[in-house]
């Protein structure tokens, strides 16, 4: 992984990207001002930097598995055109995610027990995603295999108890890499990879009343374009950062950080529907 690229050849295809990724947000944004349309909570249509940077970070963060995926495509397939279908494919199939998760979060938004529900199905996808971040824990280097089994153990036991509830949801990426594929083909792939893990959801839920499910939505389609051009551009660096030991222990603890912020936010649902009653 990480051929030497020539990086004129790569000049359409993140023109294109980049393209692609403004027309996705201004559809992104239009479905949600039509959501507003409708009777309920209207969703909040203002987008704060500050928060669609955070997004866009807490994205990055959970890419760990679509960077290496996506690298792996890139190598297989190092072709201008290739590569201008896998940028669109991943642009398109992020915003057809995003679109749904929105629209199922505005119905599920309307009522607070539903809202309860939702917190505590995102605890037990990040308990999942913070077990997957540190499954590779006896290989990894001295100084952090230590924190990392200990974190690996500390997850494994509710994961095993949740087991029967939750192996719908999250799930590892299939890394089978399909052959020759036209760029049509590559399109398709590309479109359904960003599909495999609904983990970026779940790291929005705990955050629900900071930020608004559209802010998060534009960073994760600006995400998705970032990382997806740091794939092509340095695919090596990009793997190597994300996927490091460090990074995978740091996150492993972040991700049960938001476990935690779930469960305060439950308790406050549980209050709050008390206190109605």
């Amino acid at each position: 992984m990480g051929k030497a690229v020539d990086k004129a050849s790569l000049g359409a295809p993140l023109a294109g990207g980049l393209l692609l990724a403004a027309v996705a947000v201004a559809v992104y944004w239009g479905v949600a001002w039509s959501l507003t349309l409708l009777p309920g909570e209207p969703l909040a249509l203002g987008l704060r930097p500050l928060w669609v940077g955070l997004a866009l970070v807490a994205y990055v963060v959970f890419a760990y598995d679509y960077v290496a995926l996506f690298a792996t495509y890139r190598d297989a397939y190092p072709g201008v055109r290739h590569r201008a279908a896998l940028l669109a494919g991943a642009q398109v199939g992020t915003l057809t995610f995003k679109v749904l998760m929105m629209v199922i979060w505005f119905a599920l938004s309307q009522a607070l027990p539903l809202i309860g529900l939702m917190l505590l199905f995102a605890s037990t996808q990040l308990l999942k995603v913070a077990e997957f971040s540190v499954a590779d824990a006896e290989q990894m280097p001295a100084p952090v295999r230590g924190p990392a089994r200990m974190l690996r153990a500390l997850v494994a036991a509710p994961n095993r108890l949740l087991a029967p509830l939750t192996r719908g949801g999250v799930r590892p990426l299939d890394r089978d890499i399909a052959g020759g594929l036209t760029p049509r083909g590559l399109f398709e792939r590309a479109r359904r990879i960003p599909m495999s893990t609904i983990h970026d959801m779940a790291a929005f839920v705990p955050f629900y009343r900071e930020i608004s499910i559209v802010e998060f939505g534009v960073g994760v389609l600006l995400g998705n374009l970032l990382v997806s051009g740091l794939v092509l551009v340095w695919p090596g660096r990009t793997v190597a950062v994300l996927r490091h030991p460090v990074a995978a222990v740091l996150g492993c603890a972040g991700f049960l950080a938001l476990v935690g912020v779930c469960g305060a936010r439950f308790v406050d649902v549980v209050r709050e529907l008390l206190e109605r009653s």
